[in-house]
């Protein structure tokens, strides 16, 4: 991408799995059962993940928001502090290594053309906030657990940040905040994401699945395909 600052957007919403980085909500959790926990509370919600993932499938083939509504109640119990620190802690070791060096590249073409850099993400705040560090992200707008006693309930705080759910999220942010979103850019990579990229007039498919990619040229969108660090493409 070239961009002066005439032409820049004003915005750039970027999805977080799969847009900006190789993974996905189920694998930030893992991580975080298998290296952030110990002992039986290890083993037993790792057990439970497994035992769940034929769930997840099923369910995110219908919709994202309705994963997103069955799969975080497997955080019920989790100390929020103790997640967060841990996500922030362990970011190096895991999640650094996922994001995507053509991510890095266009994010830095796009900020030092003045556009202002939004992640819009499925995932947690806890998961989110040190990769919007490290990408240089202005703001975030992530799914919201519910809390009570320091602890994850397993219910969401408000609507699940997917789907149509995204865009209303951006409409929001966009007018709050004094921005055109038909001056804006979307980053995606998953048919579910239709409805964000839309909302911008200037929408990317990036690694879109068959679904994504057939409607990325059907409307003439660019198409990005941003390998990992070793060189693989994302499956």
């Amino acid at each position: 991408m070239s961009s002066s600052r005439g032409d820049a957007p004003a915005a750039a919403f970027f999805d977080m799995d799969g847009t900006l980085l190789h993974s996905n909500i189920v694998r930030f959790y893992l991580w975080y059962v298998r290296h952030g926990l110990s002992g039986l509370p290890s083993l037993t919600r790792t057990a439970a993940l497994y035992a769940s993932v034929p769930l997840y499938l099923a369910v995110d083939a219908v919709s994202r928001s309705a994963l997103n509504r069955v799969f975080y109640a497997s955080y019920r119990g989790v100390s929020v502090e103790h997640f967060a620190a841990w996500s922030r802690a362990s970011f190096d070791r895991f999640a650094r290594p996922k994001i995507f060096p053509g991510a890095l590249e266009e994010i830095a073409v796009l900020r030092a053309a003045g556009a202002r850099i939004v992640l819009v993400t499925g995932a947690t705040r806890e998961v989110a906030a040190p990769i919007a560090d490290h990408v240089g992200a202005d703001d975030v707008i992530a799914t919201e657990l519910e809390v009570s006693g320091g602890r994850f309930t397993g219910r969401l705080a408000s609507a699940p940040v997917g789907d149509e759910e995204k865009a209303r999220r951006m409409r929001a942010y966009a007018a709050a905040s004094g921005i055109a979103l038909s001056a804006s850019a979307g980053y995606a990579d998953n048919l579910a994401d239709l409805p964000m990229l839309a909302a911008t007039g200037r929408p990317v498919a990036v690694n879109p699945d068959r679904g994504l990619a057939r409607e990325a040229g059907r409307r003439g969108w660019p198409v990005r395909i941003w390998r990992a660090a070793n060189g693989s493409a994302p499956a």
